[in-house]
């Protein structure tokens, strides 16, 4: 009851600096904020909840009662909750920052104490601790110091405050060199996360290390239970072009120019020279994550930016060294090969959209992770040369090869050599051979017992666990090829390719009154799954189209698309289709659209972000399908689509197609003002919206209240992407704590009218006669 009383005073207005709250009442909360966490005072976290609120409303007073102490302590002691950690550090970085006290002495405000687990080699936060019991001490607030400095170094207040003196970087920057373990794998964890970078594991194997902190490292949202395809393409594949600035960029180039600037290179080189070899391993990857990151961020002239000549010059004073420099240049060369290429796609799905869209992201081929001139490629380039150029004997020779024929176990096939064979182009001879030739037949009619649910090879396979090298993606791939080649040969082989479709269909969940003919728990956990994907890839093409239509697949696909339907089949569904045509598999994902569930609807909303990424061909269908879905009932279907309209915008003949349907986005509110300014830049949208007159009305309402309110969404934008903040999903919702970690997520600046407007002639004077320039 006490606490309620507090924070009721508090709340009172006061035109003066004047604390409404006694100073008695402000010392017993930073009393028990020192004290509690040490002796478990239930009302301890309640306390610092106060004193934050404190912090904001009269930040004066809670300096005057050392709450600056007692917040920095409280920093100290938070290790398990990267939330609470961060308003803690954010209530300090208000307080140093605002403008009645940010002239006082620097020894009241000063926050080194974060930094003290690093930088004080015999530090101890409880100087009682036990001795057995001090290596847990020390874990715990290494990691509530990296908690702590993240949140800092992502806030301008805090970045400004830390970079400032250079002191506290410089010191911070300098622990690295000491030998010591744990300081130096403390730094290293939080210069990953300060930069985004998937930290390399504690190993004394560069290529185990190196492979933990590839880019394309599987993460949890990926999962076919998260966001599967979607979060994937999103982590993934960038946005094509845009004209519109990351402003998470902006702020790493800020960070980065100043670790540089205090000697972070020089540091890392010096320990991946000289030091043990996992030290040495991890210091190495770093600094070629951070060259690389360099070279995209500053500009060329900037004197901060090292070359790497210059980091290694001076510690090479004898033959050891030497080959210590020798091995960290060839490394650091790994690095930049593995930064520098595109990432390999981790689901299957994804890696047939990217090597199946003609004007797509080229990737590599999906089932591959050998580099183009391992063994695998170049048998299987052997192999279409001695199908295209030698004859009818040498192709048969090369079918008998996979040992399809020899022995009915999978393990035994050469799945290279079956991927050869079905790739096209394919042999005349295989291809309209396959009822004129009884080994072919025999061949094929293997391959296929191989495919049905009945025989229980494949669909009985269980799924690799989620991150883990997927082994079974070779029997997916070739199973592709496989249908794909059928399609097109004689009518035998069409015949074998539907009795094969007919046989899946049957097998797969069905929506019956009252639930499901089958069980989708075993699907999700087998290979069973990929079913949808090997049906799937018949679609992208005229032939396959029509096997599909013969054997009533998109019959099922309709019925499956229905609003009682479980997401994880719909994502299938979707995922494995291809829409370079226009044909029933974009019918299909319209009625997914219309009629499903809004877990289902929000998924294929948000795979039309795929679609644009990966270039799908004609996308103009798929910006129409956007329009309609900013009238979805659902307001997170909405927000989707208005983002990936934003995205869609950047590209001026999608943008043309979105105008032409001039679509009505007044009930959207201040987001669809934000989607109705992109239309003013082009020509045709200029002219709609001039002749309606509500480029008038616009004009007055931003200069009125909308240039403020960009500013704040655009705040709001960079506090969702660097900081642990969530928006919830409703407006009278909340958002449970996670732990999670938060990856890199870009805030590209949203459009602006004016900036719009400027995009061409006619809109830039309507800015000047307005007066808008001069205001500016």
């Amino acid at each position: 009851q006490a606490i309620r009383l507090v924070r009721k005073i508090a709340h009172l207005k006061q035109s003066t600096n004047e604390a409404i709250v006694p100073m008695s009442l402000a010392s017993c909360l930073v009393s028990v904020s020192l004290g509690g966490a040490e002796e478990r005072d239930r009302v301890y976290r309640t306390s610092l909840a106060v004193l934050c609120e404190l912090a904001l409303l009269q930040p004066w007073l809670v300096v005057r009662c050392n709450g600056v102490l007692a917040l920095i302590n409280a920093v100290m002691e938070c290790h398990l909750y990267q939330r609470i950690n961060e308003c803690l550090c954010l209530s300090l970085m208000h307080i140093i920052n605002h403008p009645d006290i940010s002239h006082w002495h620097p020894t009241e405000l000063d926050m080194s104490a974060i930094f003290a687990p690093y930088t004080e080699l015999n530090y101890r936060f409880h100087p009682d601790v036990d001795d057995s019991k001090l290596k847990d001490e020390l874990g715990m607030r290494f990691t509530a110091s990296r908690m702590a400095i993240v949140s800092l170094l992502r806030t301008w207040d805090g970045l400004f405050h830390i970079t400032h003196s250079k002191d506290m970087l410089t010191s911070f920057i300098d622990a690295m060199l000491v030998p010591n373990d744990c300081v130096r794998r403390g730094i290293f964890m939080v210069i990953c996360e300060l930069f985004y970078f998937n930290e390399p594991i504690w190993s004394d194997d560069f290529n185990a290390a190196l492979k933990a902190a590839a880019p394309g490292s599987f993460r949890d949202t990926w999962r076919h239970s998260e966001g599967f395809v979607v979060a994937e393409t999103k982590s993934l594949i960038p946005i094509g072009s845009s004209s519109r600035p990351d402003l998470v960029n902006s702020h790493l180039a800020i960070l980065l120019s100043a670790f540089l600037q205090c000697g972070l290179m020089q540091a890392l080189s010096s320990v991946a020279v000289s030091s043990d070899a996992q030290s040495a391993i991890a210091a190495t990857i770093i600094l070629g994550s951070l060259l690389h990151l360099s070279v995209q961020l500053l500009p060329p002239n900037d004197d901060s930016k090292p070359l790497l000549p210059d980091l290694l010059k001076e510690t090479g004073n004898n033959l050891e060294e030497n080959l210590q420099i020798n091995l960290a240049v060839k490394r650091l060369q790994e690095v930049h090969h593995m930064l520098s290429a595109k990432p390999t796609p981790y689901s299957v799905y994804l890696s047939h959209i990217l090597h199946h869209n003609p004007s797509g992201t080229r990737a590599q081929p999906i089932g591959t992770s050998d580099p183009p001139s391992s063994f695998t490629l170049l048998r299987r380039n052997r192999s279409l040369n001695i199908m295209r150029d030698y004859p009818e004997e040498q192709t048969l020779l090369a079918l008998k090869n996979t040992k399809v024929l020899n022995t009915k176990e999978k393990g035994d096939w050469d799945w290279g050599a079956l991927g050869a064979l079905l790739l096209s182009p394919p042999s005349p001879t295989l291809l309209h051979n396959v009822g004129g030739d009884e080994t072919v037949r025999r061949f094929f009619r293997r391959l296929i017992y191989f495919y049905l649910p009945a025989s229980k090879l494949f669909s009985a396979l269980d799924l690799v666990k989620d991150g883990a090298q997927d082994h079974n993606q070779i029997y997916v791939v070739t199973a592709c090829h496989m249908v794909q080649f059928l399609s097109h040969s004689d009518d035998e082989g069409q015949r074998l390719l539907r009795n094969l479709i007919e046989d899946i269909l049957a097998f797969l969940p069905k929506v019956q009154a009252g639930g499901y003919n089958r069980s989708i728990g075993s699907l999700g956990v087998t290979c069973a799954r990929d079913y949808y994907l090997i049906l799937g890839s018949l679609s992208g093409h005229v032939q396959g189209e029509q096997i599909l239509q013969q054997c009533k697949v998109y019959h099922y696909y309709q019925e499956l698309a229905c609003e009682t339907t479980h997401e994880s089949l719909i994502k299938l569904m979707i995922s494995g289709l291809s829409y370079t045509m226009d044909g029933q598999a974009r019918a299909v994902f319209s009625k997914v659209l219309k009629t499903c569930n809004e877990a289902s609807r929000l998924y294929a909303t948000g795979f039309l972000r795929v679609l644009l990424r990966t270039n799908c061909p004609a996308f103009h269908w798929g910006a129409e399908l956007l329009t309609t879905q900013l009238f979805d009932k659902s307001n997170e279907v909405t927000t989707e689509a208005i983002d990936i309209l934003h995205e869609a915008c950047d590209n001026k003949h999608y943008l043309r197609s979105v105008v032409r349907l001039r679509p009505t986005l007044l009930h959207l509110g201040d987001r669809g003002s934000l989607l109705v300014c992109r239309f003013l830049s082009d020509p045709k949208g200029f002219d709609y919206l001039t002749q309606n007159h509500y480029l008038t009305r616009e004009l007055d309402r931003w200069r009125n209240m909308y240039n403020e309110k960009y500013v704040l969404h655009v705040e709001e934008l960079l506090k969702l992407s660097m900081t642990t903040f969530e928006r919830a999903n409703r407006e009278d919702g909340f958002v449970r704590r996670s732990g999670n970690r938060k990856f890199r997520q870009s805030v590209h600046l949203p459009a602006h009218l004016y900036g719009e407007l400027c995009k061409h002639e006619r809109g830039a004077k309507i800015l000047r006669d307005s007066g808008v320039c001069n205001e500016l």
